[in-house]
């Protein structure tokens, strides 16, 4: 975050969080087992990523994010509410189906407003830098959880009612490189380095939102969806020695299958997901109803429809939907792919049929 290293057009931390995140996963994977060369190869990563974002989700000429620092604010989910109520920020038209993505973007920035509002949203997300000690530790703790649920819900919670559920590629990346922010943020001895990753983390998610049409979160579909997933039903119950049932529902771990399953996929992406949703479930997955930090605003009102409704139980639904979606391979299934569409067009839900859910 040294300002030798972003301002001058150098932008380094726009270019970590560039290239679909990728060097920011790479550093981040780095610092959480260790491996300075897996450190070294992420910032190798940044310095030949473009920096061409900086100018849209980060302030300049720092290169950096600007930090509200006071002690209360609005919450993540509050933001991404406002970003889906900003008229400014609606999806660029025509849609376009084949559209790559450095398209999207050069066509979302046509509009120097765009960019303009996303950081104008974003500025309200404060983090206090003034406390010290255990405070401090809970305060980087906190808004780290708000990204974590985000981004678990802008990739499992953006299908739409009887289709069949998506999981979009770019919106992954947002979860997978979640799971980094814990890391590199016990490296950071600066608070105020700390606010920036989260920052310029929480602003590069919103940007993913726009560049994929503005898919909105659908919190009631999505917690329709079970919280026992099971793999395929290839193999004879439990005997009659067994304790329970193996494959009745809620008599057995789901996470045991779906993690086995993921060491099996060929596409290394759904075992990071599933690793990062784990990891969630683990810390927060006996949240109860409406327990998300956002999930209601100041005055008690849901930020989005069933947020009140939201539990911790959110984590293991999503891991459901990506062994479901992706494939049981382990289990005899056959592998899926992610979603190139960029759901948050209505035209890309176009011409489906009604799936029977």
């Amino acid at each position: 975050m040294a300002p030798e290293a972003n301002g001058n057009d150098a932008l380094m931390f726009s270019r970590l969080l560039g290239g679909a995140l990728h060097p920011f996963l790479q550093v981040g994977f780095g610092v959480e087992f260790g491996q300075d060369y897996m450190v070294a190869q992420g910032l190798g990563m940044a310095a030949v990523t473009s920096g061409e974002t900086a100018k849209f989700v980060l302030d300049m000429p720092s290169g950096l994010p600007q930090i509200a620092n006071t002690s209360k604010g609005v919450t993540l989910l509050a933001l991404l509410r406002e970003v889906y109520d900003s008229p400014v920020l609606k999806p660029v038209m025509p849609y376009e189906p084949n559209a790559m993505g450095s398209t999207r973007f050069q066509k979302l920035i046509q509009n120097p407003d765009r960019g303009a509002e996303l950081k104008r949203i974003y500025a309200k997300w404060s983090i206090d830098t003034t406390l010290t000690g255990p405070a401090s530790d809970a305060e980087f703790a906190s808004k780290a959880e708000e990204c974590l649920w985000q981004a678990t819900i802008l990739l499992a919670a953006t299908g739409r009612p009887n289709r069949a559920p998506r999981l979009d590629f770019f919106l992954m990346h947002v979860l997978t490189s979640a799971l980094c922010i814990h890391s590199l943020l016990r490296i950071l001895p600066d608070p105020v380095h700390k606010a920036q990753l989260l920052q310029g983390y929480a602003r590069t998610s919103a940007l993913f939102v726009l560049l994929r049409g503005r898919p909105r979160v659908n919190v009631p579909l999505f917690m329709s969806y079970t919280a026992f997933p099971r793999p395929p039903k290839h193999a004879a119950p439990g005997g009659r020695d067994a304790l329970g049932d193996p494959l009745k529902e809620g008599e057995t771990n789901a996470w045991l299958a779906m993690l086995q399953n993921a060491l099996h996929h060929k596409d290394a992406h759904v075992l990071k997901v599933l690793r990062m949703l784990y990891y969630c479930a683990e810390r927060y997955g006996g949240t109860a109803p409406g327990g998300a930090i956002g999930a209601r605003d100041g005055e008690g009102k849901e930020t989005h429809v069933g947020t009140g409704e939201m539990d911790g139980t959110v984590f293991v639904r999503a891991a459901g939907v990506a062994s479901d979606t992706l494939g049981w391979v382990a289990y005899g299934g056959t592998e899926g792919h992610w979603d190139q569409s960029a759901l948050g067009w209505d035209a890309a839900w176009e011409g489906e049929e009604k799936a029977n859910l």
